[in-house]
């Protein structure tokens, strides 16, 4: 048996949470009925009263938890490459040398006060031990960096998957809350020759007109994407979301660093819990109960959410509500997906007196990301998704949802949408969006895009000054803002077709 050993020299990196965001961070200065993630989609009369729904209160962890980590924006625990100094995996090539980066998380808040060991495995031989010495504190990171190359050379490894596999603490010298979570195995394939991974997604315009031809038809049926009958075809959904996406920004979001699942109500619920598990073992216990009581409100009304996981953004939607529902929740998260990859200081920067202006921002974009999407689909498909009749309840409807209650669950959703309207009009840099918004009651998808792309550009340090001035100018232009969502109902002596009600706030509460 083969097996070599590091001591760190180079490997002695200890790195605190500060750099991953591998979990959501749930902020407690603001009430958490009012607010926790941005990322999470709601929709108040979709309530599953299930047992599944219930959150039981758990100790929080008193022990120490090494298991495998991923460092934000790298592939993960074992990361092999050709090249020093790198964060992402290749494919392997036969007879060249490859360097191997090994990546330990402490998922608690309290420390490892000692050193601990890590066994790696190679087609489950043991080839190599890695000593971390010295203390790890909680949230923090051990890297063993670009190491392994000549004990991997000596193996003489033929072309094809090959499975690599790390064993923490394998002779349990540190006492730990899960034991359970020390072994990590990964598939790497080497190759006889270079194979150039890099494929970028395009669509036709033939190709653009024939994928999205397909919603008008999927929205009149309107079925639950994932269904106890019979489910639609997650494929087909996910096509949907990346053709449109792509029409509004030039590129695919299958080509980026995003994890997209559209789950089953149970799996949606089982990810939570998982994603929860890992915050609560990350939490101080200050707001141990609101934390609970968030977590049982998003299992009850969060349709979708978008998370930093396993080093890359991770997306998931609740995939037993309708077709109208998913699709739209679908691309709301990536647009908050696109947002961390485009303006991560977006992400990282909350603070305690920042964190609901930055939630806010956030949500403008995705929610006229997502009413971008649906236009472009209205003017591919030649179908009027927009039309609904001019009527007391909908005259209603608009007035309710102005304004703003700050008792109500989620209302950074209510102000986000607000927020657009206000910057439209009153913020100096979006005078050409003003004078189209005026001009034609409602912006173009172009232009929906561009008012994304300016919010994306606003600063943390920035953010609560913007918002708040944004808001002191509601009264001025409240009435303004309801003669033109009111101006998009259809009077009763134009005919409308068929009103696609899960459109309803897309279309009228947003410029």
């Amino acid at each position: 048996m083969l097996v070599a050993c590091s001591h760190e020299t180079k490997n002695g990196a200890v790195e605190t949470s500060s750099r991953i965001n591998n979990f959501t961070k749930i902020d407690s200065d603001i009430p958490l009925s009012y607010k926790s993630s941005d990322d999470v989609a709601t929709y108040g009369p979709v309530i599953n009263e299930t047992r599944d729904d219930v959150v039981l209160l758990s100790v929080p962890p008193i022990l120490p938890n090494l298991k495998p980590g991923w460092l934000w924006d790298t592939d993960g625990p074992i990361v092999l490459s050709t090249k020093l100094d790198t964060s992402f995996d290749e494919i392997l090539i036969v007879g060249s040398n490859v360097f191997a980066d090994i990546i330990v998380f402490n998922g608690s808040l309290i420390s490892v006060e000692s050193g601990f060991s890590v066994d790696i495995f190679f087609d489950n031989q043991k080839i190599y031990k890695i000593h971390f010495t010295g203390s790890t504190p909680g949230a923090g990171f051990r890297r063993s960096i670009d190491v392994m190359s000549e004990t991997i050379d000596s193996l003489n490894v033929t072309s094809g998957e090959h499975i690599v596999g790390i064993h923490i603490d394998p002779d349990n010298q540190i006492e730990e809350f899960d034991e359970n979570d020390n072994v990590f195995e990964k598939i790497f394939v080497w190759s006889d020759y270079q194979v150039d991974m890099k494929f970028d997604i395009n669509y036709s315009d033939d190709d653009l007109k024939t994928i999205l031809s397909k919603v008008p038809k999927l929205l009149k049926s309107n079925r639950p994407v994932i269904g106890e009958v019979g489910s639609l075809d997650i494929d087909e959904i996910l096509n949907i979301a990346d053709a449109g996406i792509f029409l509004l920004t030039g590129s695919s979001v299958m080509d980026k660093r995003i994890r997209i699942q559209i789950l089953s109500r149970q799996d949606y619920l089982n990810r939570l819990d998982i994603i929860f598990k890992d915050m609560l073992a990350l939490n101080d216990g200050s707001d141990y109960l609101a934390f609970h009581q968030e977590i049982g409100f998003q299992k009850k009304y969060s349709l979708g959410k978008k998370d930093r996981i396993d080093g890359m953004v991770d997306v998931m939607v609740d995939g037993s509500n309708t077709f109208d529902l998913v699709i739209g929740t679908l691309v709301h998260e990536l647009a908050h997906a696109l947002q961390d990859l485009l303006a991560p200081i977006q992400t990282e920067g909350s603070t305690p007196t920042n964190s609901l202006e930055l939630m806010v921002i956030r949500e403008a974009e995705a929610q006229q990301f997502e009413r971008a999407f649906w236009l472009a689909i209205q003017e591919v498909t030649g179908e009027d998704l927009f039309s609904f009749r001019d009527n007391k309840s909908r005259d209603e409807y608009i007035n309710f949802n102005t304004y703003i209650d700050s008792n109500e669950g989620y209302y950074q959703h209510d102000l986000g949408r607000l927020i657009q309207w206000l910057a439209v009009l009153s913020d100096k840099n979006l005078e050409n969006l003003k004078i189209e918004l005026l001009k034609n009651g409602e912006l173009s998808y172009k232009s929906g895009i561009s008012l994304f792309e300016y919010f994306l550009t606003i600063e943390p340090d920035d953010v609560s000054d913007y918002v708040v001035n944004l808001l002191a100018s509601f009264d001025y232009y409240d009435s303004e803002i309801i003669s033109l969502q009111k101006g998009r109902l259809t009077t009763n002596g134009n005919a409308v077709e068929f009103e696609y009600k899960g459109l309803e706030k897309v279309s009228l509460l947003m410029p």
